[in-house]
């Protein structure tokens, strides 16, 4: 006998291979690049979460359209799209009870176009390849475009057994800021950009290193026609580097980036969306300190300023004695959160992360490594803005998810309602939905738990502020590697 959840939700209230190099059609002039990157960088030096687009969704980069709406779009990018990888997708998730149509066109650094049409049912997810969907492949973004609310979009890959995925941008921005990764030899970082409007678009690259700035000549007045991307390798720009982090910043119209990384064999690939927006306060609201795992958390600072950063983990048991570090202008501080003797294996932990100045960037970077397998991802922390959405859509990525955890991200109490999305509409999750969790406190689903969702999207709500993250398994590890946060449903 099913049951359905009371009240029921309605959403109305609510690597790619990376051999990069930059692809473009035209560029400015020499001297007019420099003068662009010149005050482009006095720019965005001075400002913080003020430079972010206005017209992006106050949740997030990524947010999921009411269901009444009539059409909404995402943007896919830092896309590998051959030679043919049919384990490269673009997933569809529909939460609305009326069957939703995509249209998919993958556009490649060349040029090529081409597109799919794609019928997503209601209450289900749908993946649509996207490996040779363009014959010369190569870097690429997809530009997605539903008739109705209510779906989420992602790009999931899996590469060598490595399972990644990141949300895809309902929203452009003029900055786009990634904390960090490394140059060194057996990894390459790269950053891709592509132009979702209908206008041209130019973005410059800057780079923070521990060492400060890098202004590259190639980074800059990268020319992106109406649905364009481009796509560099930051090895060639910063090599050798332990610490690199990346702002895209978009000196006429607005973009769309995300990072790819790729370590060796044993390695992985992992890819993200990029934040619109410095923040002097971040949040993760849950990870695992997973044995035999590396996590390290970056810390990009941008700004003309040094700001004092501060980094405070919770576990179960409470506040652990936090970390302090001043991060030098323009440069970049590297973290290890986990093995540590400050956060004991195997425990839900949380971070905080705050800064004395304009804002930084911060992302948490997990690489698990044994003999033969690997896993890499990274997940970038938030201003919080989307816990607060009270209706969330979690995509199903994997039939066997490692964890499911959820968390009251202030000290006080939520009552949390999970429904499992299918054929018959939504279904309650017996022993989640309805569940009160303590202020700052985390429910972890049980393996019988996760055994009945059976690989099901979940449609998640609540009465206060709430994070969920789901911990995936990459390749053979039996260590969650890549985390997926619920997007936020957007408020009619």
């Amino acid at each position: 006998m099913t049951t359905t959840p009371n009240p029921t939700p309605s959403l109305s209230g609510a690597s790619r291979r990376m051999r990069r190099r930059v692809t473009r059609a035209s560029r400015i002039p020499a001297l007019l690049v420099v003068l662009i990157a010149l005050a482009g960088l006095i720019f965005w030096s001075v400002s913080s979460k003020d430079t972010a687009n206005p017209s992006l969704a106050s949740y997030g980069p990524s947010t999921v359209a009411p269901i009444e709406s009539e059409s909404s779009t995402f943007t896919c990018t830092g896309i590998w799209a051959g030679p043919p990888t049919p384990t490269l997708q673009i997933q569809l998730t529909n939460a609305a009870s009326a069957t939703r149509t995509a249209r998919v066109e993958l556009v490649n650094s060349a040029g090529e176009r081409a597109v799919k049409a794609a019928s997503i049912k209601a209450n289900s997810t749908l993946v649509v390849p996207i490996g040779g969907m363009v014959e010369k492949g190569g870097d690429a973004a997809a530009f997605v475009t539903i008739d109705g609310g209510g779906v989420g979009v992602a790009e999931v890959s899996a590469i060598s057994g490595n399972v990644d995925s990141a949300p895809c941008a309902s929203s452009s921005s003029d900055h786009w800021y990634f904390a960090g990764g490394s140059t060194q030899e057996h990894d390459v970082m790269a950053v891709s950009i592509a132009n979702p409007t209908s206008s041209t678009a130019v973005a410059n690259l800057t780079l923070t290193t521990t060492d400060g700035l890098v202004v590259p000549g190639e980074g800059q007045g990268i020319v992106l026609a109406p649905h364009g991307v481009a796509s560099l390798t930051l090895n060639s720009l910063a090599p050798h580097r332990d610490a690199v982090g990346a702002i895209v910043s978009a000196t006429k119209g607005s973009v769309v980036s995300t990072m790819t990384r790729s370590r060796g064999t044993p390695g992985g690939d992992s890819i993200v969306l990029g934040a619109p927006s410095l923040e002097s306060h971040l949040m993760l609201p849950a990870a695992v300190a997973s044995p035999g795992a590396t996590m390290t958390l970056s810390v990009s600072n941008p700004t003309l300023s040094d700001q004092k950063v501060t980094v405070t983990a919770r576990i179960a048991s409470g506040q652990l004695s936090p970390w302090t570090q001043s991060v030098p202008a323009r440069s970049i501080w590297n973290l290890t959160i986990s093995p540590t003797s400050r956060v004991p294996l195997t425990s839900v932990y949380s971070l905080e992360v705050t800064s004395s100045g304009p804002g930084v960037a911060a992302e948490l970077e997990l690489l698990a490594s044994r003999a033969t397998t690997a896993g890499l991802s990274n997940v970038v922390l938030t201003n919080g803005s989307s816990f607060t959405a009270g209706r969330w859509l979690l995509s199903a990525t994997s039939s066997d998810p490692a964890s499911l955890v959820f968390g009251a991200t202030t000290n006080r109490s939520v009552t949390l309602h999970v429904a499992r999305l299918g054929a018959q509409g939504p279904q309650a999750v017996a022993g989640l939905d309805g569940t009160v969790i303590k202020g700052n406190g985390t429910l972890e689903a049980t393996a019988a738990q996760l055994a009945r969702l059976g690989g099901h999207p979940l449609l998640i709500w609540a009465d206060g502020p709430l994070a969920t993250a789901e911990r995936l398994a990459g390749g053979a590890l039996p260590d969650g590697v890549t985390t997926l946060y619920a997007e936020p449903i957007r408020q009619p």
